[in-house]
Order: C-alpha cells, then sequence, then structure tokens
C-alpha cells in the first residue's frame, strides 16, 4: 500500500514512474514471482524492467548462498550480463525463471494502455529498430 500511495503522489505531480522488479530472489516462489508480476501491472507505471536477482561476490546475500551450499563460488562472470540467468532460487530452473521473466514482460508491455503508449513515443526509425532489437533480445536471446 505504500508503493501505492508513493506512486499516486507522484502521478498526482505529473511524474512518470518507471520500476525495476528483480524476480527470483533467494527464498522466492514460482507464486511469489507471478504475484510480482500481477502487482508490477497493478500500479500506473510508465515503464517497468523485469530482472533476475544476481548474487554478487561479496555481497552478505551471496555469502549466505555459499555457506548454505546453495550455490558454488563464481567462476563464469559471463552469466552476470543484464539478460542473463546467473542463480535461480530452490524449485526453480533457469529455464522457469527465464519464462517467468519472459511472462512479465508480456503482460505487463502486452496491455493496450501500456503499448499503444510506447509506440506513440516511438518518434523516429532508428528508435523503432532499437525498441525491437530490445524486445527480441530479452525475449528470445535471453
Amino acid at each position: 500500500e505504500k508503493i501505492r500511495e508513493k506512486i499516486a503522489l507522484l502521478r498526482r505531480h505529473d511524474l512518470e514512474i518507471i520500476a525495476f522488479f528483480i524476480l527470483g530472489y533467494p527464498g522466492e516462489t514460482k507464486q511469489d514471482i507471478n504475484d510480482t508480476i500481477d502487482f508490477a501491472c497493478s500500479l500506473d507505471l510508465k515503464r517497468a524492467g523485469f530482472s533476475a536477482f544476481k548474487p554478487f561476490p561479496g555481497t552478505p546475500v551471496y555469502d549466505d548462498l555459499i555457506a548454505a551450499g546453495e550455490m558454488t563460488p563464481i567462476t563464469d562472470w559471463s552469466r552476470f550480463s543484464l539478460a542473463k540467468i546467473a542463480w535461480t532460487p530452490k524449485d526453480i530452473t533457469e529455464n522457469e525463471l527465464r519464462n517467468l521473466r519472459r511472462k512479465a514482460f508480456l503482460k505487463f508491455y502486452g496491455r493496450p494502455k501500456i503499448f499503444l503508449k510506447l509506440l506513440t513515443e516511438l518518434k523516429t526509425y532508428e528508435n523503432f529498430k532499437f525498441v525491437l532489437r530490445r524486445m527480441f533480445r530479452w525475449m528470445v536471446l535471453s
């Protein structure tokens, strides 16, 4: 409710809000992630980003996951790029988390109000190509 209240306050001042959501935090279930997706879609947002949780070395959560035996020390840094899945919670496979992230993008941006607003903001053909490439990268390649 506090988030809804703050968004409403910002919207009253004609500010458009972009929010970022992390999916697959330690302890999260598929249902928790689906609830996060529904929550994002229920908010008055201009845009939303959905990223998979990344346990970076040197953070307490990384140390906790290593100590609990839920992950091994990082050796493949290529998995830490924005579109990649570096780690998943128990009972969620990498493919499931990837598909949940795709679902989040499709559900959020597939709503007519959001999709049409996005289209009206594309001012140049280059901008249109950029958005298409980015969508393709997130939906197909990641």
